[in-house]
């Protein structure tokens, strides 16, 4: 089964957000700087960081005149116990872009909730604090796993693929699956409550306010709601995927017809929506993230700042 067609995507959308996440990185414009933007970036970096890892390990195959990069993906210290750079990227991106989701949908249920709709209702301390956490642990935890050693796999067309051993396979599954599990019953549980707070502050603002300035509130929180929606159920669908290679792996091995026809392509398909869905959704959702990604990195957007704090209250029209 050839792979090229399920990669044509990634060659497309994998270069677009890179160059997206560095225009969000680069902009002063204020309604681009919230909490929510932070997340997203650092999760952009988990997610095509596990895009890039994975065709460099397991899709590329090396020349001899080019040995050394090989050597730098696969084993860039050798004398560290099962040093293997690439794939420790690669499997802590994976982690550390549920992570980022979870703290997503966190921080949107904490905005609705609160008496303020303010976007920046986490400080720039806790919100460095969590991104901290979003790298440092699953780094941590993926890197304890390679201590049990590694499994080195060559297909047909001399590609090589590397796997964590036994052991530490079984204690990376338990541990990913039982945060997989955690992830999606929070983020169900906090997207309904989310959507309860968000037709409760239509309610609110049809009483409270007028004209313009509710139609302003109300078109970007029913934005954003569904751009956090989008991040966290295109997740769901992957951990589903994972939970389909666990189920059919539980006797030790999978067959490579059931890998090649059932479980590759599902992977690929889940994978990029869980990595793709959140930027093309944020850039169909957002007037200024499109006029951002069209304008590059020519300045700021001299518009209106959507971070503005609104203070719902209660008073008679």
């Amino acid at each position: 089964m050839s792979w090229v067609p399920l990669y044509i995507p990634d060659f497309i959308l994998a270069p677009s957000f890179c160059y997206f996440l560095v225009v969000l990185s680069r902009t002063n414009d204020g309604a681009l700087r919230t909490p929510f933007f932070s997340f997203f970036i650092a999760t952009g970096i988990c997610g095509i960081s596990t895009v890039l890892t994975h065709i460099l390990i397991n899709r590329v195959i090396w020349p001899a005149s080019v040995w050394w990069m090989q050597t730098i993906l696969l084993d860039l210290c050798p004398k560290m116990v099962n040093s293997k750079p690439a794939q420790v990227i690669n499997q802590s991106g994976q982690l550390g872009a549920t992570f980022g989701k979870l703290f997503i949908v966190i921080h949107r249920y904490c905005v609705l909730r609160g008496v303020a709709v303010s976007e920046s209702i986490w400080s720039p301390t806790v919100v460095w604090i969590l991104i901290v956490i979003q790298f440092v642990v699953p780094t941590a935890l993926t890197g304890s796993f390679f201590s049990f050693g590694y499994l080195v796999q060559t297909t047909v067309n001399g590609s090589i693929s590397f796997s964590i051993a036994s052991q530490g396979l079984v204690i990376q599954k338990i541990v990913n699956n039982s945060f997989m599990v955690t992830y999606c019953t929070i983020c169900v549980g906090l997207t309904y409550l989310s959507s309860r707070k968000l037709s409760e502050l239509t309610t609110k603002l049809e009483v409270m306010l007028e004209g313009h300035s509710k139609r302003a509130i109300l078109k970007q929180q029913k934005n954003m709601f569904i751009i956090v929606a989008v991040c966290c159920l295109s997740h769901i669908l992957k951990a589903g995927q994972q939970s389909l290679v666990i189920i059919f792996s539980m006797n030790g091995t999978i067959s490579r017809q059931l890998y090649e026809t059932l479980l590759w392509p599902t992977f690929v398909a889940t994978n990029g929506l869980a990595t793709y869905s959140p930027p093309l959704i944020l850039l169909f959702r957002s007037r200024r993230a499109r006029a951002l990604f069209f304008g590059g990195l020519r300045g700021p957007i001299q518009a209106r700042n959507e971070s503005t704090v609104h203070t719902v209250t209660d008073r008679t029209r």
